[in-house]
């Protein structure tokens, strides 16, 4: 089995696609074109992925993960600063362009760093703060993470002061 990670960023989006058989994962990274909007961003994350794939495709992929710094409620990107015409869109629309009919799960990338740290570290309770293009963070509280009413628990960059 084949699974694809996204690393959806700001600025730049890391790929990585592990196969079965492969000595390693195989690896891409681009910068995302500056000040375009939705579809000229997600037709350079296909091709991106296009171009990982190579000539095997997607075919064997079972699935994807995708992390990114952008607030989601019920499948629906709600915010994201660094990228605003992404807001509105439904998540499927990606996944669909990207892994048709395959299954993709998404969350926001400094809670599931917070779930890795913690995971890695073995506590219960923690705070993560991530630094990059935005402030984001992630809360794990009794070994699962919070993410408050809005989703935005942790998300201390888009707090109001």
């Amino acid at each position: 089995m084949s699974y694809l990670g996204m690393d959806i960023g700001g600025t730049k989006t890391a790929l990585l696609l592990e196969r079965p058989g492969a000595a390693r994962p195989a690896y891409a990274r681009f910068a995302w074109p500056p000040g375009a909007g939705v579809e000229a961003d997600l037709a350079a994350l296909a091709s991106a992925v296009s171009r990982l794939a190579g000539p095997d495709g997607l075919g064997g992929v079972r699935g994807a993960g995708v992390a990114l710094p952008a607030t989601v409620r019920g499948g629906r990107l709600v915010a994201w600063p660094s990228r605003p015409s992404w807001a509105g869109m439904r998540l499927d629309t990606l996944t669909e362009r990207i892994l048709p009919g395959g299954p993709v799960a998404h969350e926001d990338d400094g809670n599931l760093a917070a779930l890795a740290e913690a995971a890695r570290t073995g506590v219960a309770d923690l705070a993560y703060l991530g630094l990059g293009t935005g402030v984001g963070g992630g809360l794990v509280l009794g070994g699962r993470l919070h993410t408050g009413p809005r989703g935005g628990a942790a998300e201390i960059g888009h707090m109001v002061v």
